[in-house]
């Protein structure tokens, strides 16, 4: 009798655990079945787990347009067996047929516009019919990553650029060759880019140094977004005419269409990095290796990396994490070098290389350069060599006088020296390119650099943009257009504005390098606008009759310093400077 008690209630208290658990597992359960009930409402709701799968297993997904335009799947190149991609519990439909998971797609793949109808398995209702568009590149290679780690919303939304994605990156080639697979760390990249663009350019560190697409082996790479160029082939223009001028190190590219689990980013001009270690170097680093950078936006670090000199800040990229005693060493030897050229003494180049500081010169002002002496202006100095080097060439999508938000040139920008407008002094704009200038030997080589070997480039490229460059890009460029909600039929009109502009600037630089026509100068003094850094110098013909003046917001006119006005259609005679007039009230061009 003493041990019935225990027992007996350990009976009960057995049956009590036993009926918790089972309570437990049901509630789990439950949990479960209302989690995706709710998720294939949600997938019937929002179609984007729908998408199409390659034979090889990857997937891209249905998604939704910018501005209520829709919705679309973008299938990449070489994109073969494709099946149709359905969740898990749905009835997906494409233009009336149903296709369980892994349905071959057949027509329903096919570009154009189908209709797609959801439905719940369950019995839930019907999804209205909605349409979706199919694009497919066709040229284009392929750059696949699956997120391990990280996301690309929560990438993009970090404006100090630190916030990675690690993952799996996969290149599937256009010329349907065996993919290449390796990790990859995806982070943000640019500066103005990356803080107001809807598409984002990302640096990509791969595991491993890996010869992408044909390029030579590197690790570190940046996907280039386009964003500012309707084109889309500017920096190709610019690496391609670096090569013809002879410009070391400069960046080798390739157009991809980027992915990032299913959902399609765009097209990406994949390149280089900019690197003494992994990069467009690839070299050792030894002791006495600096890449340097003028960079205006480098301010916002100083004192992590970089020095003030009289005109710029001056970013160093490598060493990566200078000691003070580096830095000095470093600072010493620009300050040198900047006296020297401030001053416009020969002796400049006992600190510089003339080629490569008259070939830069050149190829920022050859194609109307807006970011020249402002920023992504490298140079560096290599082991056992005492001189600076100008380079490498790096990101030119802001060319050819289309992409100033202050000021329209008019076309005059066609027919004007751009560096030497570059305002300086007090203003700091300006850095050594214009002071460069004023030096005799330097302003021959640059003439005869131009003759020798840029001309003859620019008069190729005037006769028509290789055929093949656009070709190549012409579906991704539709693609692109369309997941951004832009124009798609702008890029074959920015392909001919390219090509026009391109043929007035060399018939310009030819009159003034290479035959040294007569020429009476016309200075539009600008640098007030907006704190534009620049006045624009033009070189005219005698009897030249303008076909437009600059324009801008508040700005009513031109006048000469007399006070007579400038006008549309004047025929310009002798050299001048005139100055805007500003709307009463307007915010601007209220100090000389």
């Amino acid at each position: 009798m003493r041990n019935s008690f225990p027992r007996k209630y350990g009976k009960i208290l057995w049956i009590l655990g036993t009926a918790l658990l089972v309570l437990f597992f049901i509630a789990v359960l439950l949990l479960w079945g209302m989690r995706t009930v709710s998720s294939m409402q949600e997938a019937a709701t929002d179609p984007a787990g729908v998408g199409f799968r390659s034979g090889s297993g990857e997937s891209v997904r249905l998604q939704k347009l910018p501005g209520d335009k829709g919705m679309a799947v973008f299938l990449p190149s070489c994109f073969d067996g494709v099946s149709v991609v359905s969740p898990r519990g749905l009835q997906v439909y494409i233009d009336g047929q149903e296709y369980p998971d892994g349905t071959p797609a057949g027509d329903a793949a096919a570009p154009g516009e189908h209709t797609l109808c959801i439905r719940d398995r369950s019995g839930g209702e019907t999804v209205p019919e909605e349409t979706f568009t199919v694009y497919a590149a066709d040229g284009v290679d392929a750059l696949m990553i699956r997120a391990q780690k990280g996301s690309v919303s929560a990438m993009n939304a970090d404006p100090a650029k630190k916030t990675t994605l690690s993952g799996l990156c996969r290149i599937l080639p256009v010329d349907g060759g065996d993919p290449q697979e390796v990790a990859c760390t995806l982070s943000g990249h640019g500066n103005v880019t990356w803080k107001l663009a809807d598409k984002r350019s990302y640096s990509v560190e791969l595991s491993q140094a890996l010869p992408l697409l044909g390029m030579e082996a590197q690790r570190d790479w940046v996907l280039v977004s386009c964003v500012y160029d309707e084109s889309y082939i500017r920096n190709r223009i610019a690496f391609e005419s670096a090569r013809a001028l002879g410009c070391p190190y400069t960046p080798q590219e390739r157009f991809v269409d980027l992915y990032i689990d299913g959902e399609y980013l765009g097209l990406y001009d994949l390149t280089h990095k900019i690197d003494m270690r992994g990069g467009t170097f690839d070299r050792a680093g030894a002791d006495g290796e600096w890449l340097l950078e003028f960079d205006y936006y480098g301010e916002k670090t100083a004192g992590t990396g970089g020095f003030y000199t009289d005109r710029k800040y001056v970013s160093v990229k490598y060493p990566v994490r200078p000691g003070t005693a580096d830095l000095e060493t470093i600072r010493a030897r620009v300050m040198t070098a900047e006296e020297a050229v401030l001053a416009h003494r020969e002796d400049c180049f006992r600190y510089l290389d003339q080629d490569s500081f008259a070939a830069q010169y050149l190829l920022n002002e050859a194609y109307v350069q807006k970011d020249i002496d402002f920023s992504s202006q490298f140079f560096y100095k290599l082991h056992g060599d005492p001189l600076f080097y100008a380079g490498p060439v790096w990101d030119f999508d802001r060319l050819l006088g289309d992409d100033d938000n202050t000021l329209d040139y008019g076309g005059l920008e066609k027919t004007c020296l751009w560096i030497p407008g570059m305002t300086g002094g007090e203003d700091v704009e300006s850095g050594w390119f214009k002071e460069l200038w004023e030096i005799p030997g330097f302003r021959e080589r640059v003439e005869t650099l131009y003759t020798e070997r840029l001309s003859g480039y620019m008069a190729e490229l005037a006769a028509g943009l290789p055929e093949v460059w656009q070709r190549q890009i012409d579906a991704s460029v539709r693609m692109d257009r369309a997941r951004y909600g832009r124009d798609a039929e702008s890029f074959r009109a920015e392909i001919r504005r390219t090509e026009e502009w391109i043929g007035a600037r060399r018939e310009f630089l030819d009159s003034v390098f290479s035959r040294g026509e007569e020429r009476v100068t016309l200075t539009f003094y600008t640098r007030q606008i907006e704190d534009n850094s620049h006045d624009l110098i033009c070189l005219l013909k005698p009897g030249t009759e303008l076909a437009a003046l600059p324009a801008a917001e508040d700005v009513t006119g031109w006048v000469y310093e007399d006070g007579t006005p400038l006008r549309a259609g004047d025929v310009i005679t002798k050299s001048a400077v005139v100055y805007p007039v500003y709307a009463e009230g307007a915010e601007y061009g209220q100090e000389d």
